[in-house]
């Protein structure tokens, strides 16, 4: 069973990972899939929410939303990778002072700490092998930090340029003004508020 938990982990942070780079790397053409999806979603249920705006919500109000949104679920996905490796073991996670295996609250509570680097230390490690995950995944929540920060100040800067409201873009047939082409996160930025206010087509 434990094994299980591990993969099941192992496969949320590779596929949030992919993610996270395919989206912040190439934010003026492409997302991930996991964004591209999320997307989808979320501005189609805008559109469909009462609003003042003639096609619902204010579009600069749904980009904010998606952005936040998309960062939220990145977040809680490498969260919940690295509880379910932490989780596959007995002895992966250990309480500092009396060496027992610690309970799932408290792997819940190290993977939270140990991905936002806080390191308090009350719960450590159980063995030279959980203490290299650890450390990796310190690192990895270093890393996604970088990452949340770069993908923020490439959407700000869209959005400082062009006026328009931030957020990822979901589709090619969104719209048929040009600007508003291709899968990119950041292409809806540039886009004009009639254009990325259009609700997606099925």
């Amino acid at each position: 069973m434990g094994s299980i938990w591990i993969v099941a982990g192992s496969a949320v942070l590779t596929l949030v990972t992919l993610d996270m780079v395919r989206t912040v790397l190439r934010v003026e053409t492409h997302s991930g899939p996991l964004t591209r999806a999320l997307s989808v979603v979320l501005w189609r249920g805008a559109h469909r929410l009462p609003g003042r705006h003639r096609h619902g919500v204010a579009p600069g109000m749904t980009g904010v939303g998606v952005t936040v949104t998309l960062v939220a679920t990145w977040l809680l996905l490498t969260w919940l990778g690295w509880f379910l490796v932490f989780a596959g073991a007995e002895q992966a996670v250990v309480h500092g002072d009396t060496g027992q295996p610690a309970d799932m609250w408290a792997r819940a509570y190290y993977t939270a700490y140990t991905i936002s680097t806080l390191g308090i230390g009350d719960y450590v490690p159980g063995g030279p092998a959980w203490q290299i995950l650890t450390g990796v995944a310190a690192t990895a929540g270093f890393a996604i930090a970088t990452l949340v920060l770069t993908y923020m100040a490439s959407l700000t800067s869209a959005v400082a340029t062009s006026g328009a409201s931030p957020g990822p873009s979901t589709s090619s047939e969104r719209a048929p003004n040009s600007c508003c082409r291709g899968p990119g996160t950041a292409t809806i930025s540039r886009c004009s508020s009639n254009c990325c206010s259009r609700s997606p087509r099925s």
